[in-house]
Formats: structure tokens, C-alpha cells, sequence
């Protein structure tokens, strides 16, 4: 058996929270329009803390692995220029929370799994793919899988 990172971050993808649109890691915009509230894998570090641990004896395909990693999220609200900073700052990080409400719930991932909440970082200025300035925050998701 292998990663499961593809049915994970379908997973994640096929999520729904009102209000915001949920990518998956072949769904990365190469610019955002700003239209509505997008969240998306981070493409400059979007995997972090891989570790692989031998949870058994054994060699080759008989050892079972506890596998960890942090997938990375970008979520962007709004423009950077469109109203004030602190009614930004409340919808996106509302929009973060729901998000990772979304993500405790998953219950669609086989395999493997455990999904924890990691961070949300302080809403401020986030570049989309293209380099282009939003409001936004980027929002860290810890998982563990068990691989043999």
C-alpha cells in the first residue's frame, strides 16, 4: 500500500463550504480572479515535517510505516484593496475555521488516515500563484497515514 496523498487531497477538495471554493492539488490557479474566496494546496510548500517512522519489524514491504507530513493551504478572500482590513480579517478567518470544521469531518478518506488541524496563519497580505497581493491566510493540515 501506498501515500494516499491523492485521495487525500481529493478529499479535501470535494469538501464543501458555503462560500468558498475548494481546490485540489491539479486545480491550482495560475492567477485568481478575486470573485470569490478560494482556498488551494500552496504551490511553493505545500508538503513540510515528512517523516516516515517504522511502526514494525520487518523488512521491505512487510514493515508497516507511521508517515506524517503538513499539507499547506492558501486561502484567499479578497482583493487587497477592497474594504477594511478588520472586516477582512473576520470573514477570512471565518472562512478558515469553517474550512477546518470541514476538514474534521472528513469522513470519505480510505486507507489510513488521521486528519488534524494544524495552524491558520494571521490574515494579511497572500500571494496568489502569479505573485499578485490578496487578502488571505495560509492554513496547515496534519495527517498521518499507516503504510506497509
Amino acid at each position: 500500500m501506498g501515500l494516499a496523498l491523492t485521495t487525500i487531497t481529493d478529499s479535501i477538495a470535494g469538501l464543501t463550504v458555503t462560500g468558498l471554493l475548494i481546490k485540489d492539488i491539479d486545480e491550482v490557479p495560475n492567477i485568481w480572479d478575486g470573485r470569490a474566496p478560494v482556498i488551494f494546496p500552496e504551490p511553493m510548500d505545500f508538503l513540510t515535517n515528512f517523516e516516515a517512522v517504522p511502526a514494525t519489524n520487518g523488512t521491505g514491504t512487510t514493515r508497516a510505516w507511521d508517515v506524517t507530513y503538513t499539507m499547506r493551504y492558501t486561502l484567499l478572500y479578497c482583493n487587497g484593496t477592497d474594504g477594511r482590513g478588520l472586516e477582512n480579517m473576520k470573514s477570512a478567518i471565518d472562512l478558515a475555521l469553517d474550512f477546518m470544521d470541514a476538514v474534521i469531518g472528513l469522513t470519505t478518506i480510505s486507507g489510513c488516515v488521521t486528519i488534524k488541524p494544524g495552524t491558520i496563519s494571521t490574515p494579511g497580505m497572500v500571494p496568489d500563484p502569479s505573485g499578485k497581493l490578496f487578502y488571505g491566510c495560509h492554513i496547515t493540515v496534519n495527517i498521518l497515514e499507516f503504510v506497509n
